[in-house]
């Protein structure tokens, strides 16, 4: 890789982080490889309405190496109701959504503020196609409506990864 295609942008305190030059084929072969990372399985679930883009997501999340992905959901109210009935020790160790999430449902960035109300601590990463509507916001804004954070739909590819090694890696995962 040369570092003329590999682009870091950080939007108030928010790294995304893409590769030009990958295409959105390629996926399923990323892996996150890291000696610090425990052996222990990095539990995941996904929450997209679009069902292509789901079993394309969760096959990429399937593909990290450490990572297991323990449920992918249509819509945040079923993701909810999951979560609701998981015992304390059962919880993922990270929640991925999508914001936009269908008409007439609630969006992912409700469902982070939901969670945060209720006194869950789950890393919430947020997955947006529209990034200007959080471009203003500082990451404390965000952390207090319940998103650690916000990852642009387009820069996906290498976007997704580094968030994940970066939660995975935190000592605390408590942002």
């Amino acid at each position: 890789k040369t570092r003329r295609h590999q682009r870091r942008k950080i939007y108030n305190g928010v790294v995304i982080c893409y590769n030009l030059r990958r295409s959105m084929n390629d996926f399923s072969s990323e892996t996150i490889k890291n000696p610090e990372i425990e052996k222990k399985p990095f539990r995941i679930i996904y929450i997209e309405d679009e069902k292509n883009v789901r079993d394309l997501i969760g096959s990429m999340l399937k593909g990290f190496a450490g990572v297991e992905l323990v449920n992918s959901f249509p819509s945040a109210e079923e993701a909810k109701v999951y979560l609701l009935g998981l015992k304390k020790e059962d919880l993922p160790d990270m929640i991925v959504s999508d914001n936009r999430l269908g008409p007439e449902k609630i969006k992912g960035i409700q469902l982070a503020k939901d969670l945060k109300e209720q006194g869950y601590k789950i890393p919430f990463v947020l997955l947006t196609g529209d990034m200007e509507q959080f471009q203003s916001l500082q990451k404390e804004d965000l952390n207090r409506m319940g998103i650690t954070r916000v990852v642009d739909k387009v820069e996906i590819r290498e976007g997704l990864p580094s968030v994940i090694e970066e939660i995975r890696l935190s000592p605390s995962r408590i942002f």
